[in-house]
């Protein structure tokens, strides 16, 4: 876009996540369809999201977020999966408002877990989102499957959805060996026509002007 015969108001281009700009081809609408907070709260287990190396899929958990459904608190992001497990449950009491200041981890479950159980017999949806899951380790995915099926009162507590990225066949990484979601869903690469469409789109939301 060096063109100096070319105006634009912004680049249209640039790396950054802007959430006016999102261009919803046929993949990214029907993933967001099956990962609608009404769904997501229905599932039991872990919900995948898997797609190859720069698909979309943080811009997809962004787009959650910003729904109107998301101003209840109902969830919580988790973008730095390195993190031991103690420290994603920080980030999820965090994420759903909780104070932040625990003595030790068992006053942290238990303050966690208090609230979801609030949450749960408000009949509020609680629900986690994770990023770039495939940095988790198998330690991590097999405490994090025994997280999204706590329980209280036969109320199920809080719902998981992580974001992998997938090779071109599809396959997950080893740490997942074993793991089976409870749903899992594909973001696919944009086609020739979405690829035009999404071109004139931000084109077009850019102001796409020619000098004379």
């Amino acid at each position: 876009m060096s063109d100096p015969a070319l105006r634009f108001a912004f680049d249209p281009f640039g790396e950054a996540v802007d959430l006016d700009c999102i261009f919803m081809h046929k993949s990214f609408r029907r993933v967001l369809a099956e990962l609608a907070i009404s769904r997501l709260s229905d599932r039991e287990g872990v919900v995948c999201l898997s797609g190859p190396a720069g698909v979309g899929k943080t811009t997809l958990l962004a787009h959650l977020l910003a729904q109107p459904e998301a101003a209840d608190g109902c969830l919580a992001f988790v973008g730095n999966p390195r993190m031991r497990f103690s420290g994603f449950l920080q980030n999820c009491a965090e994420g759903f408002g909780l104070p932040s200041e625990f003595e030790n981890p068992d006053g942290l479950l238990r303050g966690l877990s208090a609230l979801l159980v609030e949450r749960s017999r408000s009949g509020r949806a609680s629900i986690v989102l994770i990023d770039q899951a495939e940095a988790l380790n198998r330690r991590f995915m097999q405490e994090l499957v025994e997280f999204s099926a706590w329980r209280r009162a036969g109320h199920r507590l809080c719902h998981v959805a992580i974001a992998v990225r997938c090779g071109g066949d599809g396959s997950l990484g080893p740490q997942f060996q074993g793991f089976e979601a409870a749903w899992r869903c594909e973001l696919r690469p944009m086609d020739s026509e979405d690829v035009a469409g999404y071109m004139a789109h931000r084109l077009a939301l850019a102001g796409l002007q020619l000098s004379d």
